[in-house]
Parts: C-alpha cells; sequence; structure tokens
C-alpha cells in the first residue's frame, strides 16, 4: 500500500504513514477487510459507506454500529474499488 500512501498524502499534505496506519486500523492489519460475498476483495482499507450519492459499486457487510452508545449489528454497504489505487483516489476526494 505504501506507493498508494505515498502519492495521496502528498496530495493531502500528510505524511503517509498516517494512511498506512488508518488503513491498517480500519481493516484489522488487512485481517478484516471488507469482501464480496464470494470472497473478492472490495479493497476499499478505510470503512468508506456507500451513501446514497456513491455511484460505484457496493458491498453488503454485516458491521457493528454504535447507535446513541449501544453496539448493533446491522447489514451495511460499503464502497467497493477496482483496487487500492481507486480506494486512495476517493480516500483523498
Amino acid at each position: 500500500v505504501r506507493p498508494h500512501a505515498e502519492r495521496a498524502a502528498r496530495k493531502l499534505g500528510i505524511a503517509p504513514a498516517v494512511l498506512i496506519a488508518q488503513a491498517a486500523l480500519e481493516s484489522g492489519w488487512g485481517r478484516g477487510q471488507i469482501a464480496y460475498a464470494d470472497g473478492r476483495p472490495s479493497f476499499n482499507l478505510f470503512g468508506i459507506k456507500a451513501t446514497a450519492g456513491w455511484r460505484g459499486d457496493r458491498v453488503t457487510v454485516s458491521t457493528l454500529e454504535f447507535v446513541n452508545g449501544v453496539p448493533e449489528r446491522r447489514r451495511e454497504q460499503f464502497r467497493a474499488y477496482a483496487d487500492l489505487e481507486a480506494a486512495f483516489t476517493d480516500y483523498v476526494k
């Protein structure tokens, strides 16, 4: 992920390590990546949800959300990308 993090970090004016750390945190060091039902990766390292305005691919997964401080298991839609470069590009936007 480093080359993608370096390009994105330059655009954001931050250290690449910040983006790498966030990707590691959000994905459980890659062990908890969001994936399609058939196991294909979504390349969504940052846990970005697919809101109504998102026009790209989506992946629906079970997630733990906190509603008014109470943990609640839900099925939510997340953005899916063709590759890591697309994920970092979207993150910058």
